[in-house]
C-alpha cells in the first residue's frame, strides 16, 4: 500500500474509454479517481476483504464493476491473510503470510480466512474482456505470482501498474527485482519508478511497464 499520488500525472494523459482491473481496492481512494478519469470505460475493482468491499459497494458509478473475491495463481479457494492492525485499514492483507519480524513491528495481528479466488486468464473469461488497457496491481507481495501465471495473456496488457517490494515482509515474498525481470523477458518496458524508503534503505514502491507490442 505505497504512494500512488505521481502516477496519476500519467493516467490523466490516457483516453477516458479504457479498460482497466483494479486488484486491491481498499479504501477506494484510487478507485474513485479511476472512476472519475475513466467514464467511458469500466473499472474492474477487486477486493477480497468483505468489510472493506461493503464499503467500496458504497460508490455509486456506472462504470464500476465490484468483485469480492482475490487475483490469485489459481482459481478456486485461497488462503488470505487479514491484516487487523486497525491503524492500517486492513491494506496490507495478502494471500502471503507475514514474516516474523514484519507481523510483529507493524501487522500486530493477522487472521487467515478463506476467499474465493481467480486467475487473471479465467477472470478476464468470466468477464468477456479479450484485453486490458490498464492493470492495477496492489496485493502486498503477490504480484509476481499473478504476472507468472498469467505469461500466455501477459500480450494482452498494454499497462501494468504494480507495487513492488525491496524487502521481503512476507513469506515466500517475490521483490522488484523479480517482476522486473519477468515483465522484461515478455517485452514490456519500465516507465517509471516510484520509491519509498527511509534511513536504513528502500521498502516499497510502485512501477508503471508498458507492453512494447501494443500501441
Amino acid at each position: 500500500m505505497s504512494n500512488t499520488s505521481n502516477i496519476y500525472d500519467i493516467i490523466n494523459k490516457f483516453d477516458d474509454n479504457l479498460a482497466v482491473i483494479e486488484c486491491g481496492g481498499h479504501l477506494g481512494n484510487d478507485t474513485i479517481k479511476l472512476c472519475e478519469k475513466f467514464k467511458n470505460g469500466t473499472i474492474y475493482c477487486i477486493e477480497g476483504n468483505i468489510n472493506l468491499y461493503n464499503n467500496l459497494n458504497k460508490l455509486e458509478y456506472k462504470n464500476l464493476k465490484l468483485f469480492n473475491c482475490l487475483l490469485a495463481d489459481k482459481t478456486g479457494i485461497c488462503d488470505f491473510y487479514i491484516d487487523e492492525n486497525s491503524e492500517g485499514d486492513a491494506g496490507a492483507s495478502s494471500l502471503l503470510e507475514s514474516t516474523p519480524s514484519y507481523l510483529y513491528n507493524y501487522i500486530k495481528k493477522e487472521k487467515k480466512i478463506s476467499v474465493e479466488s481467480y486467475t487473471l486468464n479465467d477472470f478476464m473469461k468470466n468477464n468477456n474482456l479479450d484485453k486490458i488497457d490498464f492493470l492495477w496491481l496492489d496485493v502486498e507481495g503477490f504480484e509476481y505470482y499473478i504476472l507468472n501465471n498469467s505469461k500466455d495473456i501477459l500480450n494482452k496488457i498494454n499497462y501494468i501498474y504494480t507495487e513492488v517490494n525491496f524487502q521481503e515482509f512476507r513469506k515466500n515474498g517475490k521483490l522488484y527485482d523479480d517482476i522486473k525481470k519477468l515483465l522484461l523477458e515478455n517485452n514490456f518496458i519500465e516507465l517509471n519508478k516510484w520509491e519509498q524508503g527511509a534511513d536504513w534503505g528502500l521498502w516499497q514502491g510502485n512501477v508503471l511497464f508498458k507492453n512494447l507490442n501494443l500501441s
